[in-house]
């Protein structure tokens, strides 16, 4: 009798395993955020990945294939829903391995792929989905596989983020050379940069932009004090990084008035009794000249660098260091322009080696 017993209960425990199991809520759509950290500058990026939902929680990440196509982790499982417990998973260390394996054989780079590993929160289970119910926004990102393990409180997404590629990345340090002149290193994907001077604390002059990796405030330091400047990396689309903040550099009372001296403005007041408003001419403004080259003062003492200008009816570009190019073609995304001996862009015309320019000024 005692034996009986003892069967019965053994076969309610196995019953009650499942039974359980069917008591918890079944997950039935995912819905995932990812986007780059925003202090990441390394080459294997640091992903931010986010969930509104309280039925499951990202558990951890691993990036699969890098920025350069290559395979980070040549060890890797393919998830299968074979509801198993795999050494490495959910459970283990969190660690992102950064060994890499030849893909000399790779015909196309493939884009930068992750494994999201998701844990269901308790009275919770994922539940078989297809492709549509797995919604994966930012990057570019598509998911391209879903594998359910630990009867489905665990589920790993692999997937691809080929936006990552052309993400506009932070500029990872900002100084001053010894010259004096504002200099960053190049950030990923930027096209051009945003630059703005500082003053003990206080923005002086405008916001700026230019292609260039290196820009003179000597303009606006014109006052002793000190100076220091932010720059944000930006694609021509508009999409921009954080700003990046530089060291602080000191002028003091004779390197102000030496930079004054050569770039301050200079005014003829015409309207007297306006006072602080009054009309005023610039007597120093527009084209100047310096060791054959020429630059362009505008009206708060700035010169364009690294960007275009238009002046009249022409449009012009200007070098890193401020001065007009002439005779020879400038890329801009993606077309060429070519500006003649004048520095004027040319349009619907032949350039000098030959090649037809149409009204927009681009070759042809």
């Amino acid at each position: 009798m005692k034996k009986k017993k003892f069967l019965f209960l053994i076969v309610l425990l196995v019953f009650a395993i499942p039974f359980s199991a069917l008591c918890d809520t079944k997950i039935s759509n995912i819905n995932l955020k990812i986007d780059i950290e925003e202090d990441d500058f390394s080459d294997l990026p640091e992903l931010d990945i986010t969930s509104k939902s309280k039925n499951y929680s990202v558990d951890d990440y691993e990036i699969t294939i890098g920025l350069d196509g290559n395979e980070v982790d040549p060890d890797l499982l393919d998830g299968e829903d074979d509801d198993q417990d795999e050494t490495g998973g959910p459970g283990a260390s969190s660690a992102k391995t950064t060994k890499k394996v030849s893909t000399t054989n790779k015909k196309k780079a493939e884009p930068v792929t992750c494994e999201i590993t998701l844990s269901a929160s308790d009275d919770y289970y994922f539940n078989t989905m297809s492709k549509k119910n797995i919604k994966v926004s930012g990057l570019e990102a598509n998911c391209t596989k879903a594998s359910r393990k630990d009867s489905g409180k665990t589920l790993v997404l692999t997937v691809q983020l080929p936006g990552i590629k052309t993400k506009v990345r932070m500029v990872e340090t900002a100084y001053w050379n010894e010259e004096g002149f504002a200099v960053w290193e190049k950030a990923d994907n930027a096209e051009v940069y945003e630059v703005r001077l500082y003053r003990d604390g206080k923005s002086t002059g405008k916001t700026y932009e230019t292609t260039s990796t290196k820009f003179n405030f000597y303009p606006l330091m014109t006052k002793p004090g000190s100076y220091y400047y932010t720059v944000r990396a930006k694609d021509y689309d508009g999409e921009s990084s954080k700003r990046t903040e530089s060291d602080t550099i000191t002028i003091n009372e004779a390197q102000a008035a030496r930079f004054k001296e050569k770039y301050a403005i200079e005014y003829e007041i015409v309207d007297v009794e306006s006072g602080p408003s009054a009309n005023r001419n610039i007597l120093n403004g527009g084209w100047q000249q310096e060791n054959g080259r020429y630059w362009y003062r505008m009206d708060d003492g700035m010169m364009p660098q690294g960007n275009w200008m238009q002046i009249g009816e022409d449009w012009y570009w200007f070098d890193e260091d401020g001065y007009m190019i002439h005779d020879e073609w400038k890329s801009w995304k993606g077309k060429e322009y070519y500006f003649g001996n004048d520095g004027k862009m040319l349009i619907n015309s032949k350039t000098p080696d030959g090649f037809q320019v149409g009204s927009d000024g681009a070759k042809k």
